[in-house]
């Protein structure tokens, strides 16, 4: 069975394979009466990714703003709301929202050091952005 990125990592963190186990190349599997995943989380993140590609930002706002209060022991809601103010054009509060995600901690969840570093990364280059406009 092939894993997609946006697929729930096998590993059981809750993450998606692209932001935890993707680079690695046999992930640890646990089983699944050890760890439950909400697939309302991805279903949300995915809907959202797509609003924001298609500029229906107003909506994406809601769903994001839906996710970060459903779902708060999970950093997708923040991750989103970054992508959201980036495609708008606020890079400020883009950063804002990617520090968050950086430095979010969850009893359910912890980012890897990979996923952090594509923060830290992507917060960079939106400085760079912030420093041009």
């Amino acid at each position: 069975m092939k894993i997609n990125r946006n697929d729930p990592c096998p590993c059981g963190s809750g993450k998606k394979y692209k932001k935890c186990c993707v680079n690695k190349k046999e992930p640890v599997i646990i089983p699944d009466a050890q760890f439950e995943i909400d697939d309302g989380v991805d279903e949300l993140y995915n809907q959202i990714g797509s609003l924001i590609q298609n500029n229906q930002l107003d909506k994406a706002e809601k769903l994001s703003e839906k996710l970060l209060n459903e779902y708060p022991d999970y950093p997708d809601g923040l991750e989103r709301m970054a992508d959201l103010h980036e495609k708008r054009g606020d890079f400020a509060e883009a950063i804002k929202y990617l520090d968050k995600v950086i430095h979010f901690s969850s009893p359910t969840m912890e980012l890897s050091n990979e996923a952090i570093d594509d923060f830290k990364a992507k917060m960079i280059e939106l400085k760079g952005k912030l420093k041009n406009s």
